[in-house]
């Protein structure tokens, strides 16, 4: 490039000579009064400044890119290629993540699990114990814990501190560094799995094992301490009953000594017998009644004794159900004893009303005489088996005193009816009658007593264990394996989602449909990028089997095809911004224009920062300027190259105002005669962002030519360029878009095979072949400088 100097090769450049004075101070350009000239471009007279035809909005390119998102949905090729081109930063991240998961994995302790299942209430009931309901629900109290219940028991603190202090030193150090501990239950059953973790698999089998002998030990700890209390209350009663019995025989001995009597009457009998069955009702009912109310205190001092923390019942109801069974058994009580007096204990009627007493009694057994409406839950598992236990004798209480209410009331009514019998025959039938009631009584009891210390002596508990643990032989945790794989793919997610972000902050024109999306032009042609730079040299070598020179030949044969309905003589390209190869492409465009037999005159009106003499090897001494400013001929500016039917107009020396001068009518002037004596004008200018020399040009040419620099244009300056390109009035054909990247991840989009894979691999031994046996002619015959590089 030549320095940006008023002055080239020591010939002074005369801006009067032009015509072209400068703008009068304040007047802008939007000031001046606009005129039309006859091919439709704004003039303003000589020395003037184009203004500006702006176009209806839905012709302007965009200003500022959308987000790059199509509304159809996500490209997958594009989104491949977004992949493709990041590579580097997703394979980094995958490594940073992945070698941050197998360091945290490597630092973690391994963990152990071993589980053992015990069998929750094991069905041991003997039914010769329903005798007596009171001591029964003693003995069966354990077994109506529910799993819940246990699961607590289990998880208590005296159960783990029990288990713990079995251990051997070693393991109950590991299980004071970690414990998992859990009790769950299996689904349908009465079985509890127990489940520990901890770092040693002996120590997790250890404990799993002695925290189920603990709670055996303590179920059955618990189960003789009921069993034992069931017994010393039966014995107590033994005594007592016993002695009734033996003063209720002397009694009768007494009175039969004092009345002489030896039988009695038949009618006698049958009603003393029936006062008898319902005194013997009536004490069964108070024994139960006295053996419940002895048993609940009991319980309740018990209960008073253990910890505050427990749980207790808030409120204890009877239920509905019982309420009207009771009210049922009292009237058929009394029925059965009116039809007793009218028939024989023998008669249908009798026994039918029988039939129903024992239905509701057996219905009472089943169902549950009471129930909780509320609790007060404390982590105290052992006292709510206790509060359990006294809510239920506390419902059968209530149920053994209103079944003792109805048997006195029924007593009174045979007693009344007895009464009409001779006084001494009623007295011996109450003696016999206590007598075989206190003996009935004792026998009761003296058979549970003995089934008590039976089972005392045996110590059932109501837990077994099922399968006990045994040391695990590989750790549960942690799983290498899952862990890289879960490192592999949070790593694979992060850095695709890293690429992504990267990829939407990157603001580059990297692809074909960036490129048409923020101009609103189409892409006319792909200029490839090759790293090896002697294929990257301009196109006077004439290589035919180049892909360079066939990118050129696209453009060419697109600028022809645009320029069916609307004739195009010049061309001007220009680019958002500086080394985007805009030149190199004007040189290229102008060959191979020239190759298609066309006469091609390639103007430099890049006034600033001229090149075009510097890529043919031309000298600047004169040139366009020059034309302007009358010191040097249109035919003495033009310079022909090696290239047959192409000649150079270049820049001549640099002046201090190019936009006033290249909107002179001189400049307009220099351009038509251009025209005239050539089939195509290709005109270099400056970027058209930074300056004004771009726009003043493009109204006074045909159509313009976008050049967009992949990788290194801003979408912004791009769509902003198109912008200003439009306002002037142009016609911009499209662009071109240079330095492709090939590849599948690179931004050829659609034609990206063409160059790599295709044109290129197919011609590239002969391609190879003809640059080891062609030299590429010179721009001159007299130039001895190498030729530019794009």
């Amino acid at each position: 490039m030549k320095p940006n100097t008023p002055y080239d090769s020591g010939t002074p450049f005369d801006a009067s000579l032009a015509g072209a004075p400068a703008p009068p101070a304040g007047n802008g350009a939007d000031g001046l009064h606009a005129t039309h000239s006859a091919n439709g471009r704004a003039s303003n007279g000589v020395g003037s400044y184009p203004t500006p035809v702006y176009l209806p909005a839905d012709l302007l390119p965009t200003s500022l890119p959308d987000d790059g998102s199509d509304a159809g949905g996500i490209d997958v090729r594009q989104l491949l290629g977004v992949l493709i081109r990041r590579r580097i930063l997703i394979a980094l991240t995958l490594l940073v993540v992945v070698i941050a998961g197998v360091l945290y994995t490597s630092t973690l302790k391994h963990i152990y699990a071993a589980s053992a299942t015990v069998l929750v209430n094991p069905s041991t009931r003997n039914s010769s114990q329903s005798d007596l309901p009171a001591i029964s629900d003693i003995v069966e109290a354990n077994r109506g814990r529910s799993l819940e219940t246990q699961i607590q028991i289990f998880n208590s603190g005296p159960v783990v501190q029990q288990a713990i202090h079995h251990l051997n030193p070693a393991d109950a150090a590991t299980i004071a560094q970690y414990l998992n501990f859990s009790v769950a239950p299996v689904r349908g059953t009465d079985v509890l799995a127990i489940s520990v973790e901890t770092y040693t698999p002996h120590a997790a089998s250890a404990f799993a094992n002695a925290v189920c002998d603990a709670y055996i030990q303590q179920n059955k700890s618990q189960n003789q301490e009921q069993l034992r209390s069931a017994t010393n209350y039966v014995q107590g009663q033994l005594a007592k009953v016993l002695d009734r019995l033996n003063k209720a025989r002397a009694n009768l001995q007494r009175y039969k000594q004092a009345h002489n009597t030896v039988d009695l009457q038949a009618e006698s009998e049958a009603r003393i017998k029936e006062v008898g069955i319902i005194q013997d009702d009536l004490r069964t009912a108070q024994t139960e009644y006295t053996a419940t109310a002895a048993q609940l205190g009991e319980l309740r001092a018990e209960a008073a004794g253990m910890a505050p923390s427990e749980t207790v019942p808030s409120a204890i109801v009877r239920r509905p159900a019982v309420l009207l069974m009771d009210q049922q058994l009292t009237k058929l009580e009394f029925d059965r004893l009116t039809a007793i007096q009218e028939y024989t204990r023998q008669s249908p009627e009798v026994k039918s009303i029988e039939g129903q007493i024992a239905g509701i009694r057996s219905q009472l057994q089943r169902e549950a005489q009471t129930e909780i409406s509320g609790w007060q839950r404390t982590p105290n598992p052992v006292r709510l088996v206790v509060v359990q236990s006294i809510a239920t004798l506390q419902g059968q209480l209530w149920a053994q005193q209103a079944r003792a209410q109805a048997l006195r009331a029924a007593l009174a009514g045979a007693q009344a009816q007895l009464a009409q019998l001779p006084q001494h025959e009623y007295n011996l039938g109450q003696l016999t009658t206590d007598v075989a009631s206190q003996q009935q009584t004792y026998q009761m009891l003296r058979e549970r007593f003995e089934t008590l210390r039976i089972s005392q002596n045996m110590a059932v508990a109501n837990v077994r264990m099922l399968t006990p643990a045994t040391p695990p032989g590989a750790p549960v945790r942690p799983n290498r394996t899952q862990n890289i794989k879960l490192s592999v793919i949070l790593g694979l997610i992060l850095a695709i989602a890293l690429a992504l972000l990267v990829e939407r902050l990157d603001d580059r024109v990297v692809s074909e449909e960036i490129a048409e999306r923020v101009t609103k032009r189409p892409a006319l042609a792909f200029v490839p990028f090759f790293e090896d730079n002697t294929r990257q040299s301009l196109l006077t070598d004439t290589h035919q089997n180049s892909p360079l020179l066939e990118s050129y030949r696209m453009l060419r044969n697109n600028i022809s095809f645009a320029a069916v309905d609307q004739p195009i003589r010049s061309l001007m390209l220009t680019s958002s911004q500086p080394n985007e190869g805009k030149s190199s492409t004007c040189v290229n465009l102008a060959v191979v224009m020239a190759m298609d037999g066309k006469r091609v005159v390639l103007v430099d009106c890049d006034l600033r920062r001229p090149s075009l003499h510097n890529l043919f090897g031309l000298s600047n001494r004169i040139g366009f300027t020059s034309v302007l400013a009358g010191s040097a001929s249109l035919s003495e500016a033009l310079q022909d190259t090696s290239v047959p039917g192409l000649q150079v107009l270049t820049s001549g020396p640099i002046p201090p105002n190019p936009p006033e001068l290249l909107n002179s009518q001189a400049s307009q002037a220099c351009l038509n005669q251009i025209m005239q004596q050539a089939d195509f004008v290709i005109i270099d200018t400056p970027p058209a962002l930074a300056i004004s020399d771009a726009q003043v040009i493009a109204t006074k040419v045909d159509a313009a030519l976008l050049i967009i620099s992949c990788r290194e244009a801003n979408q912004h300056a791009v769509a902003r360029t198109a912008q200003l390109l439009a306002q002037t009035g142009t016609r911009i054909l499209g662009c071109v878009l240079n330095k492709l990247t090939a590849g599948f991840g690179g931004e050829y989009g659609y034609y990206g095979g063409y160059y790599r894979s295709s044109y290129y691999k197919y011609y590239k031994s002969y391609f190879d072949a003809s640059e080891e046996g062609q030299t590429a002619p010179s721009a001159t015959a007299t130039d001895t400088k190498p030729k530019a590089r794009l």
